[in-house]
């Protein structure tokens, strides 16, 4: 679970800095330091990586998932009865937390916006690979390999947390 942690840190911060850009690669280049980023920029960053955030989590499936295990505790029919139905209810996605969070980051000044991203990015493809697989098939004892796997720290984000130890505090 670190690593769905860090990715919450990492994304938190991100929402702290409110950060900037899109998917069209407008905002900040990889090279700037999130030191140096706008308000305007960082508000950006933050909604491009809170969609990209939603989309690899893809928070109904896995709520739904978990939702029917609990419901059909081990029996797969009932699971999938659970599941279909709360698929069917509308799903709202949380609301955004970048429009009022802006921080500076002078505590960090050597970590760049490339960094960040690819840190984000790891951790994301990570969670989505895990989450994906998830249905009423998914054996409980594959659910402890979840956290497990959910464990490891990808190397980019490493290179974060010894530049500046207090980027996921």
């Amino acid at each position: 679970m670190k690593r769905l942690l860090i990715c919450g840190v990492a994304l938190g911060f991100l929402f702290a800095l409110g950060c900037g850009g899109s998917d069209d690669d407008s905002g900040p280049s990889a090279s700037t330091s999130v030191e140096n980023l706008t308000q305007a920029e960082s508000k950006s960053l933050c909604e491009k990586w809170e969609g990209k955030a939603e989309s690899a989590f893809d928070g109904q499936h896995f709520g739904c998932v978990m939702a029917g295990m609990m419901s059909g505790l081990g029996d797969a029919t009932l699971c999938q009865t659970a599941y279909d139905a709360c698929m069917e209810q509308p799903y709202e996605a949380e609301p955004s937390d970048c429009a009022d969070s802006y921080t500076t980051t002078s505590d960090c000044p050597n970590i760049t916006v490339g960094e960040v991203e690819t840190c984000m990015q790891d951790q994301l493809d990570a969670i989505s690979a895990a989450v994906s697989g998830l249905s009423c098939d998914t054996p409980p004892e594959d659910l402890e390999g979840l956290g497990e796997s959910m464990d490891t720290v990808p190397a980019s984000c490493k290179t974060i947390e010894e530049k500046c130890p207090a980027f996921f505090d």
